[in-house]
This record gives C-alpha cells, sequence and structure tokens, in this order.
C-alpha cells in the first residue's frame, strides 16, 4: 500500500516499509486512515517527530514508504499487540521500543518551537477543562514525583512573554472559600528554608511596586480585619531574631524619607475623612 491508499476508520496495527533498504515502523492507532494521514502530513511539512523517517523520507521521497495493515485489533488490546511486532520485527525506524510510552524519544530544538508556535493562543474548550480537573481531582504526587519536578525546574527562568501571558490569565480570578481553604491546610507547618529566604529576599531586592499595583491592593485589603489569635501568632513570629529589622538602624536620609511618607499618609487619611 502507497501513501495514496486509504485505510479504514478503525483501530489496528500498521507498518510502514522502505522499499530501498526494507527500514520498518511500528504503530498502533484507534484511527488508521487519521494516523496515516498525520504521518505523511508531517513528513511533507519536514516537522515528522520521527528524525530518522524525515531523514529517510527527504532523501528517497514519499513514493519509497509503503503502508500496510498488520492486524486489526480493539482499543484495548492496541498496546499489548504492538508491543508484540516491536519485538517481533524489531523495526529500525522507531526510536522507541516501549509501546505507548515516550521514554528515550528526543526532540530536535525546532521542532520544539514549532509545537510552541502551534499551541500559542490555543485555549481549552470549558468541556476539555471541565475534564482534566476532573482526572486530576485527589490525586497526589508522590515525594520522589514531587523531587523530580523541583530537579526538573531548578534553574529554569521563564521570560517576559511568559510572565506577562500569566499575569494576565490571573487578572480578576478569584479563589472559591473551599480552594482558600485547600490552600491554607497545605501551607501549614511548612518551613521555609534559609537558603529560599535569602533567594526570596535577593529577588525582591530592589523592587519597586507602582502606584496603581499600591492602589490595588490597598484596595483589596481595605476593610481586612486581622483576628486577635493572628496577631498574636504574626507578634510571636516575628519576635528578636526572627524580625526582619532586627539589628538594623536606619540612616537619618531613610528616617526622613519615612517621615515624609508618613506625613504624606496622615494628609490622604484626613482628605478622605474629613
Amino acid at each position: 500500500m502507497t501513501s495514496k491508499t486509504k485505510l479504514p476508520d478503525t483501530s489496528g496495527i500498521y507498518m510502514i516499509r522502505s522499499q530501498v533498504n526494507g527500514k520498518r515502523y511500528i504503530g498502533s492507532a484507534v484511527n488508521l486512515r487519521n494516523r496515516k494521514a498525520v504521518h505523511f502530513c508531517s513528513l511533507r511539512k519536514n516537522d515528522h517527530g520521527n528524525i530518522h523517517m524525515q531523514r529517510h523520507y527527504n532523501k528517497h521521497g514519499e513514493a519509497d514508504l509503503q503502508i500496510s495493515i498488520m492486524e486489526l485489533c480493539t482499543k484495548e488490546k492496541l498496546i499489548k499487540r504492538e508491543q508484540y511486532y516491536i519485538d517481533t520485527l524489531n523495526p529500525r525506524f522507531n526510536i522507541l521500543k516501549v509501546a505507548g510510552s515516550r521514554l528515550g524519544c528526543i526532540i530536535s530544538e525546532a521542532h520544539k518551537r514549532k509545537l510552541l508556535e502551534l499551541r500559542t493562543g490555543s485555549k481549552h474548550s470549558e468541556e476539555t477543562k471541565r475534564k482534566m480537573s476532573k482526572v486530576h481531582k485527589g490525586r497526589k504526587l508522590s515525594e520522589k514525583t514531587k523531587k523530580k519536578i523541583g530537579k526538573a525546574n531548578k534553574g529554569r527562568k521563564q521570560t517576559a512573554k511568559h510572565i506577562e501571558a500569566n499575569r494576565k490569565s490571573h487578572i480578576g480570578m478569584k479563589h472559591s472559600e473551599e480552594t482558600k481553604r485547600k490552600m491554607s491546610e497545605s501551607a501549614k507547618g511548612r518551613i521555609v528554608s534559609e537558603e529560599s529566604k535569602r533567594k526570596m529576599s535577593k529577588a525582591q531586592k530592589g523592587k519597586i511596586i507602582s502606584k496603581e499595583t499600591r492602589r490595588k491592593i490597598g484596595k483589596a485589603n481595605k476593610g481586612n480585619e486581622v483576628s486577635k489569635e493572628t496577631r498574636k501568632k504574626l507578634s510571636e513570629a516575628n519576635k528578636g531574631k526572627n524580625n526582619a529589622m532586627y539589628g538594623i538602624k536606619h540612616s537619618k536620609e531613610s528616617k526622613r524619607k519615612m517621615s515624609i511618607a508618613r506625613i504624606s499618609y496622615l494628609k490622604r487619611e484626613k482628605h478622605n475623612y474629613v
């Protein structure tokens, strides 16, 4: 069967074979017709995920690759049957030797860039978001998994574009009382290491908050009352050496600026309440 041969809209195992050297690729699909179309469309665009097959296609052309059905089977048996053919035929085009796994797959920078461009601006439908939320509900990550995620993200820096996109996506977002409660519970008893504190301090150093941001923070906190219990805890937590200002002496210039800022604040308060 050539690339122009129509495949059925059924699930099964397929093989793509080169007439020049006999190299083969084994795959499985829920819809064989769609999968064939995706393969050859990507090859024509020169952005196929399988670099071996792409290089072969670029050298020998589309006519050299023949696709055929190895076996029709139910969706539930696809992975098992695909693995059988991979183990039996040892196809040289297959980068991954474990059916249904991405382990060991290396994506080129060019392919990553194309994938990013395709996803930029794409939005999940409300139905998709609901399904994703349902799938992850109640899922707990093991300590080992958390450690791996942390290690993978260590030293990673977000681009200014990404930061801005995140900021915009959170505008107007409000956490439900249930979410707030869960966040509070998960943060309880959490101890921040001295190294983390140092990094947080360094990240905030020299940062200037705009007047607009200050206004929003002030508006958001207006009318908020801190309970006596919370005040007591804050007081205890900031006593002695735990206080960020412990041992710090303000210069005359700093005192002067603080005085001016205080006077300005009192004048605004007087204006607002008179």
